[in-house]
């Protein structure tokens, strides 16, 4: 049994009657609109494949090897596969995934007034929750991977509501529990053979999240005219998915929420599908036959000499309930329309975003287009080259060690192919050396090796790939001086860091950081405040105070650690010793004083723990308990007392200081006078009557003049 049919002719023009409005169509027109931009994407795309030249990008990347004779032989000729490409682009790849995600969370969120900081680390703990269960490194990963070879990657986000079994094991049975028998002594548990044993309890529990995920680009069909790499300024963008039974399953039961005519708020079902019974029936012999996109042509297909999975719409289990069958999901600003098999529409209702969900980005940007240049397209000639420059050196070098002989035309020697051997021997009549001698082979020029350096500066140059910085290689061009001195080097990795930077600025500006806005905006219009909570319970502690209203009505601004902004934390950790000295200095603190201010320690230690990665600062800092509030009130009446008898010994001890100290200065005092008086007493009584003559004042004692 197949897919039952809607009853309408996909291929029909469009009836303007059945649309409404942008974000209310009929179901009849909807289908209809859903398959024809689908397939007016898949023929721009089939025309355009060798403009993309994406096939060409991969067979570089993977750089099969090739098979080349020798004219009239069956030996083959020198065929050294060259990987310029894969080896550029991971070295790039390398450099921007660490710089992407060199902290965790690799993004800071810097709150503005109307957000208090513990509203602002509730949100970053939630999307860094978030953003590790979407597995979101390993899908930027594949991103990346598709931007860098094709020279666009496409991701898409949105939000899903699900159920999960959550597994607890809790006691068998319960401890019993003596009463203390001093008064405030605790109670005795006391364990049982039921309590020391568990049991395994399943749970059901509703799940709600946001996702983000790359998307293979020939499944998404972008709106051929579509101008910049901007999926916003997109008319339409449609999505080509696969599901299977239990896909099926799962959109069925999916909920969301609408508004009456009286405004009344109700659950209804997302998707319009029949029950399981008759989904199942889609599915028994004869098999449905999946839809093939047109423009399948338009990728890389999966050759003897390329790898590549099996395409989605191939059957690759025997699980009749694992076949695949084609859905298109379309989405503009105004509506979404899911179409199954081209034939049914299952979903039709106004967009819950307001926006297309698809995020984008390119290595090179081609103006007036949608999609850009990668490496395969940039530095693939390179490839080519140097490829070809090593081959042909390759049988140049194979013709030296193997030279072609000549043989004199009219002499008696064999006629048919002769070819060497060892230990092999050709009769020949007369002289041998005029006979047959070998050809003399050019040797391989010296310029013609250094043509592959230059291609590889020429790869450098484009892609900022350096051998120095991203390979840990050395130059080998007569660039390679420049790194001999402190400031060439440092200007030669200034310059690569330019180039991996410029592209490392617009993911983050075109993806990372429109991606944070987005998570956040969904968690506040979609979580329940109590399921955010329960999810940060376990990180932030029971004891972390969590503002409904500042986490819903705040205003946060999101910087990610990655390009200029790659060391913010870092720098920001350096400093916390600065400022740490600077407000504990006592003329600083007076200062504050004076202008009626004071230093939170609370949030300083919040600072330390942030930028140090720790997350169990609610386990640290705790609100004391009333028993500790009450030692700490008996230490500070002690303290006090202490502090009081303390200050009245130091001042006895003070006064008996002063006391001292008076006592010694009138003694000083008393000293001095007496010994002035003595003095003056001394000099005012004549030498005649109370002393001897001294000599003369100069000259020899002995000689007497007269």
């Amino acid at each position: 049994m197949n897919v039952e049919k809607d009853n309408v002719n996909p291929q029909a023009k469009v009836d303007i009657n059945e649309v409404h409005s942008p974000s209310d169509v009929e179901d009849s027109a909807a289908l209809q609109i859903c398959v024809q931009d689908a397939q007016t994407c898949e023929a721009w795309l089939q025309n355009n494949y060798w403009g993309l030249r994406w096939r060409e990008a991969d067979a570089l990347y993977q750089s099969p090897p090739g098979i080349n004779l020798w004219e009239g032989t069956s030996v083959p000729k020198s065929n050294v596969n060259r990987f310029t490409v894969a080896e550029t682009l991971n070295a790039i790849h390398a450099q921007v995934i660490n710089g992407l995600f060199y902290e965790t969370p690799a993004f800071l969120l810097r709150p503005h007034d109307s957000i208090s900081q513990n509203a602002a680390r509730a949100i970053t703990e939630l999307l860094a929750i978030q953003l590790e269960q979407t597995k979101l490194r390993q899908e930027v990963d594949m991103a990346l991977q598709n931007a860098l070879l094709f020279g666009t990657c496409i991701m898409k986000w949105g939000f899903k509501s699900y159920s999960k079994t959550v597994t607890k094991y809790v006691r068998s049975g319960n401890q019993i529990t003596l009463p203390a028998i001093v008064p405030g002594q605790p109670d005795t548990l006391i364990e049982t053979k039921e309590s020391i044993e568990y049991e395994r309890q399943d749970t059901e529990e509703v799940v709600h999240e946001p996702f983000v995920e790359n998307c293979d680009l020939r499944f998404v069909l972008v709106d051929p005219g579509t101008q910049t790499p901007d999926p916003s300024k997109a008319r339409q963008i449609t999505h080509r998915m696969y599901y299977t039974y239990r896909d099926l399953l799962q959109k069925a039961d999916e909920m969301y929420v609408i508004k009456d005519k009286d405004g009344v708020q109700k659950l209804v079902k997302r998707y319009n599908l029949p029950s399981p019974e008759v989904i199942k029936s889609w599915f028994e012999d004869p098999l449905p036959q999946t839809v093939v996109p047109a423009s399948s042509e338009a990728h890389v297909q999966s050759t003897p000499l390329l790898t590549h999975a099996e395409h989605k719409w191939k059957r690759t289990t025997a699980d009749p309930l694992n076949e695949p069958l084609e859905v298109l999901e379309r989405w503009d600003d105004d509506k979404v329309i899911t179409v199954l098999q081209r034939i049914k529409c299952i979903r039709n209702e106004p967009n819950e975003f307001g926006e297309k969900p698809f995020l984008a980005c390119n290595w090179w940007n081609i103006p007036n287009s949608f999609w850009g240049m990668g490496l395969g397209r940039v530095i693939g000639v390179e490839q080519r080259v140097q490829q070809g420059i090593i081959n042909a050196c390759l049988d140049l070098a194979n013709l030296i060690v193997n030279p072609m002989f000549v043989r004199s035309r009219g002499a008696n020697i064999q006629e048919q192919q002769i070819r060497q051997r060892l230990g092999g021997i050709i009769a020949a009549d007369g002289d041998p050396t005029k006979a047959l001698h070998m050809l003399e082979q050019q040797e391989i020029p010296a310029s013609v090796i250094q043509q592959i350096a230059m291609s590889q500066q020429r790869v450098e140059t484009t892609s900022g790939a350096s051998q120095q910085l991203t390979m840990g290689g050395s130059p080998t061009s007569s660039k390679g001086q420049m790194g001999r001195s402190g400031t060439g080097a440092g200007g030669m990795i200034q310059a690569t860091m330019n180039r991996l930077g410029g592209f490392t600025e617009n993911f983050v500006c075109s993806i990372y950081k429109p991606l944070l806005y987005k998570f956040h905006r969904m968690n506040r219009d979609k979580l329940p405040v109590a399921y955010i909570r329960k999810v940060l319970g376990p990180k932030l502690g029971t004891a972390f105070t969590f503002d409904a209203g500042d986490f819903l009505n705040g205003v946060a601004e999101f910087e990610v650690l990655a390009g200029s902004n790659l060391a913010a934390k870092s720098q920001m950790a350096q400093s916390m010793f600065m400022i740490v000295q600077m407000f504990t200095n006592p003329a600083m603190m007076q200062q504050l004083m004076i202008q009626g201010k004071k230093v939170n320690v609370e949030e300083v230690l919040h600072m330390f723990h942030d930028v140090s990665g720790w997350k169990n600062y609610y386990d640290v800092i705790q609100d004391m308990t009333p028993e500790d509030l009450d030692r700490a009130k008996q230490q500070s009446a002690g303290g006090q007392a202490q502090q009081k008898l303390q200050g009245q010994v130091a001042l006895q001890q003070l006064k008996g200081q002063q006391s001292s100290q008076e006592i010694d200065q009138e003694n000083e005092a008393r000293i001095t006078r007496d010994v002035f008086r003595q003095l003056a007493e001394k000099s005012a009584t004549p030498d005649a009557l109370l002393g001897t003559p001294g000599g003369p004042g100069f000259g020899n004692p002995d000689q007497v003049t007269g």
